[in-house]
């Protein structure tokens, strides 16, 4: 009888031994440290068994055969996962993918995963710049502030107003909207980044770990618990999120694809900027301000740097001075008035700004909203086919039913 028993352990290690030996060994992995444990462990019961037998303790004896009989049980669930892993690896296959292709069949599906995480990153990221753009170019006409300042002869009529101010209220939903892109972003990023980072410890130091937990004989609970966690991890995470998206595939791609033609809200200021050319002519300004004899002697100050101007200098101050410039003045006002008679005009028909930045926001904000309410509702689906998952596997290996520190957790 012992005989054949220790026929069966050496069977049972030789897998792992042989997975610790074709795996990879690096600083951080642990692989190795599993046959060990496994050989320590049945050393520690054999010794156990034997001083039960010694010292004719039938309570002891009790305890160390039903300690033998999980502690096969464990070698059998750890020699499933590490034939199928000796296997692969033999086979030339990415170690890192082995387990999830023991289970699945595929060993892309971690990539498949978050490549459609990175679909929908990209279009939060398109409709986060859309949000941007939007907000920059009604802020633009929101806050354009026009001023005339008018010379009538000896006084002076300064105007300003504000036509477009009412449009700055679309910030606001604006600036919500890109919050809430914010949270789906980093909701996403962060589930991208936790397949990522179980891609390479889940193999290489999570499992293997599990397996030595699961082997010691007062933790057994903790190390299926573990080992339901870590393939919960690598395996039903990523797939969770394949299957979210294919349930995603099952909505109108219309209501959740934000877009915006951004070119309809730049405002039509073209009509209120008209008098800008005049305000900022600065040499203009500057030279009409100085008064009719000062801008006379300034125009007509070449005249005294060639031959024969000196002669006609006088006549040219004059001439400026009662004639050029009082028709300059007389012009600006014209062209002045004119603006201030048809400004209000032109702020009425400016007002339909209001109106169109609306009508082109308004359906953007609607599928933003669906689209960030789609990502929470495939977060909590992910969470719960996952936690489900694991549950169930840790309750299948015998472990922690409820698990209710990871639960807590996520």
């Amino acid at each position: 009888m012992v005989e054949w028993r220790a026929g069966l352990l050496i069977l049972l290690l030789l897998p792992i031994l042989h997975a610790s030996i074709v795996t990879p060994i690096e600083g951080s992995e642990i692989q190795v440290a599993v046959p060990i444990a496994a050989i320590v462990i049945a050393i520690l019961l054999g010794l156990s068994y034997m001083m039960a037998n010694m010292l004719s303790d039938p309570k002891l004896e009790a305890w160390v055969k039903t300690e033998i009989r999980e502690f096969g049980i464990a070698l059998i669930t750890i020699t499933f996962l590490t034939v199928g892993i000796v296997v692969i690896s033999l086979a030339g296959s990415d170690p890192s993918q082995n387990i999830g292709k023991v289970f699945t069949g595929d060993t892309a599906y971690m990539d498949t995963a978050t490549g459609i995480i990175d679909g929908w990153i990209g279009t939060f990221d398109t409709a986060f710049k859309y949000a941007i753009e939007a907000g920059g170019k009604i802020r633009t006409a929101s806050t354009y502030s026009p001023y005339l300042s008018i010379p009538l002869w000896y006084v002076s009529i300064s105007y300003s107003t504000n036509p477009l101010s009412g449009s700055m209220l679309l910030l606001t939903p604006l600036t919500m909207a890109a919050q809430a892109l914010t949270n789906a972003i980093f909701l996403s990023e962060g589930v991208r980044l936790i397949i990522v980072y179980c891609k390479v410890i889940v193999p290489k130091i999570l499992l293997p770990g599990a397996f030595i937990v699961r082997l010691v004989p007062f933790t057994r609970k903790l190390g299926n618990t573990l080992i339901a966690v870590a393939i919960a991890a690598y395996i039903f995470l990523p797939l969770s999120v394949i299957i979210v998206d294919k349930l995603n595939a099952t909505i109108d791609p219309d209501t959740i694809s934000p877009d915006m033609d951004t070119d309809g809200l730049n405002a039509a200021t073209w009509i209120m900027g008209a008098s800008a050319p005049f305000c900022q002519a600065k040499v203009v300004r500057f030279l009409l301000g100085l008064g009719d004899y000062p801008f006379a002697l300034i125009v007509c100050l070449f005249l005294l740097f060639i031959p024969g101007g000196q002669a006609v200098y006088p006549s040219c101050v004059f001439l400026v001075q009662n004639v050029v410039y009082p028709l300059i003045q007389v012009i600006f006002q014209i062209l002045f008035t004119l603006f201030v008679i048809l400004w209000e005009p032109i702020v009425m028909a400016g007002q339909k700004y209001w109106l169109d930045a609306f009508d082109i926001v308004m359906p953007f904000l609607e599928h933003v909203n669906n689209l960030v309410l789609l990502t929470y509702i495939d977060m909590i689906l992910i969470g719960i086919l996952t936690v489900t998952g694991a549950r169930s596997l840790s309750a299948a290996l015998g472990g922690e039913i409820y698990m209710f520190g990871i639960q807590r957790l996520i």
